[in-house]
Order: structure tokens, then C-alpha cells, then sequence
């Protein structure tokens, strides 16, 4: 136990430090002593306690009557109360949090001493991150993206308003059902996994799945270890319907494209089964003479395989034209593209008495592309000229070359009657067609194709007879880092 003496010191000392407010009070409320501090929290002044006018009725707003009520009976009981949280009125009427304790003074039960610890600063620092939080939750819950925080054990913590409303679910029936019902029965896999990014389809509250990039973020604590992870799922579903739709569109497109090709295909196959048919013929009758000529039929044999190996590279072309797959990137040397699609041309061009001619620069770099699309954009470009010449004649030159700004040219140029006037931009919208029985699909595909592969295609009349396309690719940054897919 401290002396007298020296816990009047004590005592005296905390008073005059204005450190918390300090009263003094009597049975009828009056307060009638007090430290600087109380005085400078409830905004009045030495004058107006002396007056003997201020009064704890005048500091308490009503709403607090209850709770004062439990205090004062508690100080009664025990001598002393608890300190609780409540406001005081200043003396503008306004209102300031405190922390508000007392007790009866030593070996009185008429008077007594509090104290009051002003809460402003704290309840202003709590409002402010209550409302970051109110902002945060509000920014998380409009986001269009799917967002959830799962614990380090995967166990589900939070999940925004966007990711709620999709499942039709509420954060309690998110959290404790099974994860693998809202995942499409082919994607849940993925899921296991853990990878940082994979595409799944997730189930809607009406049982429809669609799409979405799932994200997932680790957090860590300074010490690297992960203490939670942050998911955010993006809808991509309009993305994966445009893709499907264009493989949809590049198939067509190849169909109907077979449909022209097929005078030109049966006029290349027609030379090496004829060349086929002479052969075995010959050998056959060099090998009924009497002795049999075994040289001569030996010769003939090997022209029967080299035209069958002709035959066959015709077929293997129109198959991987034909094919309905996705894009298959590889390194492509766009002159071997272009030697490809003009010596598969070159019978149907000579039909319609066009020539076909390549003037292609040498040493070009390669890009990075799918061979059979852009086979197919220089198939339809060449079947444009021949259609625009079939009556007249003339001649179609495909060309390549490296521009300055790094980008591989490619143009194919006609000596037809060029474009119809003003329309060289138009050329290239889906169902757009100068023709009687065009669908107006072949152009548009092809700009989606090169589009696709990172270039740009576009067309004119160049000052001269007929019409120029061309359309550019990007050079492969590091032929090395790329790796070549295998030919079908």
C-alpha cells in the first residue's frame, strides 16, 4: 500500500498533467473541480465551473440514461464503475467520444472523482477504415470479375457479390458446398491441379456453363510463405464463342474453297495416273517379249512411283486444306508457302488462260503462323484473279519482300479490271460480294486470318490495269525460342 502522502502526490501529479480529464462531483451532479484537460474536451472555461452551474445533466445526452443508470447503480454496490464508453455534449452542443470511469471519493458516499479520455482521434481513425473497408467491399462486390480469397489450406473465406450472384448462392452455402458442382464435369480437373492459370467452365444458378480465366494469385508474408490466395475468374465465354465461330467459318470456307479446286485438282491428278497408266502399260509389254526386257520394265516401274509419289503430294495438300482444325502455330517460310499454293494453281490458272508467276526475295526471315491459313489466304487471293480474268486472260504475279519497317510483304497483283470504284474498303466485310454467286465470306476470312497471325491486309488498284492484295506478317523475334510444329 502506498502512504498517504505520497499517493496524494501521485494523485496530484497525474491531475495537474492534463494527460485525461479529471473531475470532481456531488450527489446533485454538480461538478466541482476539474483539470484543464476535462475543461479543454468539454469546451468550457474556469468561469463557468466556478459558477456551480455545470452539471453532469448538461454533458449527457439522453440516448446514455440507461447505461448511466447501470453505472450509478454499480457505484452505489460498489463504490466504483466501470469505465465505458460513452459521449459528453460540449459546450456548442456538439458531441465527443470518451472513455468515462469514476469512483466515490475515500470515506464519502456523497462525493466522487472521474475521468474522461477523449476518443475523437480513435473513432476518426476507425470511421476512416470503416469506410475504406465499406469502399473496398463495394469496389469488390461491382467488379465484373468473379473474385474469392481461399486460406492457406484452401478452406473458402470470401467471395464478392459478382461470384455469388452467378452461383446463386449466399457466401454461407458457398463456403461449405462441394466445389466440383460448380465446375463443368470435364474441367474440374484443372481445378486440382492448383496452376496459376487454366481456362474451366463454371455452372450458373440456371445450369448453363460459361467460360472463364481463373487466376490464381498467392499472398505471402515476409517470410515467403503463402497465407492466402486471391482467385479472380474472367467470362471469356464471347472470346471462346468468336474463336469457335471463326474455325466454324475458316472450315466453310475451305469447303466452298474445294468446290472451285476441284477442275484444277482433277487436272493435276489426271497427269500422273495417265503418266501412271503408259507406264505400267510399257512395262508390261517389255516384259512379254521373249527374253523378257527387265531393264526397260525396271525404268518404267520407277516413273510409276515417282508420279504416284506426285499423286500423293497433290492429296496430302488438298487434305490438310480440307482438314477442320484449330490454328497450329509453326515456323513458316512464306516463299515455300507461296511455291506451295502456285504449283497447286497453276492447272486451274492455265484453264482459264491466266498465268501464274512468283517473283519472291530470297533469304527472307520466317514467321510464325499457321501454314494451312495462310495457304488458304493466298488460295483465295489467286481464285479471285482467275475468277476476275477467266473471259480475258492475263496474268497473276505473287510476290514477297521485306519492308523497312521489319514486316514481310506479300502481294498478289492481276491484270483484271481491278476493283469496282470506291469499294476497296468494303471488299473485306463479311457477305460483301462483287460476284453473282459469291457468298461474300472468302475476303473477310482472309483478313481474319492474317489479322489472327499479327498483320494487316488491305487492297488497290495501284495506278494500274487489274488489282493488287496485300497483306503483311511480323517476323519471328527468335527462330530458336519457337518451337516447329510436325506437318500433317
Amino acid at each position: 500500500m502506498l502512504a498517504d502522502g505520497m499517493a496524494n502526490s501521485i494523485a496530484k501529479r497525474l491531475v495537474e498533467s492534463n494527460l485525461i480529464g479529471i473531475f470532481s462531483w456531488n450527489l446533485e451532479g454538480v461538478i466541482t473541480e476539474a483539470n484543464e484537460a476535462f475543461l479543454r474536451v468539454v469546451q468550457y472555461d474556469r468561469e463557468d465551473l466556478a459558477s456551480g452551474r455545470l452539471r453532469m445533466r448538461d454533458l449527457s445526452p439522453s440516448e446514455w440514461c440507461d447505461r448511466d443508470q447501470h453505472a450509478s447503480s454499480e457505484l452505489k454496490a460498489r463504490g466504483i464503475f466501470k469505465p465505458y464508453q460513452r459521449e459528453f455534449f460540449r459546450k456548442d452542443g456538439s458531441r465527443v467520444p470518451v472513455l468515462f470511469g469514476g469512483a466515490f471519493s475515500e470515506n464519502s458516499k456523497s462525493e466522487g472523482v472521474a475521468f474522461i479520455l477523449d476518443l475523437s482521434e480513435q473513432k476518426n481513425e476507425e470511421q476512416t477504415v470503416w469506410e475504406g473497408d465499406m469502399k473496398l467491399q463495394q469496389m469488390l462486390d461491382f467488379t465484373p470479375h468473379h473474385l474469392a480469397i481461399y486460406g492457406h489450406g484452401r478452406e473458402r473465406i470470401f467471395a464478392n457479390r459478382t461470384l455469388l450472384n452467378y452461383l446463386g448462392l449466399r457466401l454461407e452455402e458457398w463456403q461449405s458446398r462441394d466445389p466440383q458442382t460448380r465446375f463443368h464435369p470435364d474441367d474440374f480437373a484443372k481445378l486440382q491441379q492448383h496452376t496459376a492459370d487454366y481456362e474451366a467452365r463454371l455452372r450458373r444458378h440456371d445450369g448453363t456453363y460459361r467460360w472463364f480465366l481463373i487466376r490464381n494469385n498467392p499472398v505471402r508474408d515476409e517470410r515467403g510463405q503463402t497465407i492466402c490466395w486471391c482467385v479472380a475468374g474472367t467470362d471469356i465465354e464471347d472470346r471462346k464463342q468468336t474463336e469457335q465461330l471463326q474455325v466454324d467459318l475458316t472450315h466453310a470456307n475451305r469447303v466452298s474453297t474445294m468446290g472451285e479446286l476441284v477442275a484444277s485438282l482433277s487436272h493435276e491428278l489426271a497427269q500422273p495416273i495417265q503418266i501412271t497408266t503408259a507406264h505400267a502399260k510399257a512395262s508390261l509389254r517389255w516384259l512379254e517379249r521373249d527374253p523378257p526386257d527387265v531393264m526397260e520394265a525396271r525404268k518404267g516401274t520407277e516413273k510409276i512411283i515417282e508420279a504416284g509419289g506426285l499423286a500423293s503430294e497433290i492429296i496430302s495438300r488438298l487434305r490438310s486444306l480440307y482438314k477442320k482444325a484449330p490454328p497450329k502455330l509453326e515456323l513458316v517460310s512464306i516463299n515455300e508457302v507461296i511455291g506451295e499454293i502456285a504449283k497447286l494453281m497453276e492447272g486451274e490458272a492455265s484453264d482459264h488462260g491466266v498465268s501464274l508467276r512468283v517473283d519472291l526475295e530470297d533469304n527472307l526471315p520466317r514467321t510464325l503462323a499457321d501454314r494451312v491459313q495462310l495457304q488458304q489466304v493466298l488460295m483465295n487471293l489467286i481464285l479471285n484473279g482467275v475468277e476476275a480474268m477467266k473471259d480475258s486472260g492475263g496474268v497473276i504475279t505473287a510476290k514477297s519482300h521485306l519492308r523497312d519497317d521489319g514486316q514481310i510483304q506479300i502481294s498478289v497483283h492481276d491484270t483484271g479490271p481491278g476493283l469496282p470504284p470506291g469499294k476497296a474498303d468494303q471488299i473485306f466485310d463479311a457477305f460483301f460480294t462483287t460476284k453473282l454467286q459469291g457468298s461474300g465470306m472468302g475476303l473477310a476470312v482472309c483478313k481474319s486470318i492474317v489479322e489472327s497471325q499479327g498483320g494487316r491486309i488491305w487492297a488497290g488498284n495501284d495506278g494500274g490495269p487489274g488489282a493488287t492484295f496485300h497483306f503483311t506478317l511480323p517476323v519471328a523475334s527468335d527462330e530458336t525460342s519457337f518451337p516447329v510444329m510436325p506437318r500433317d
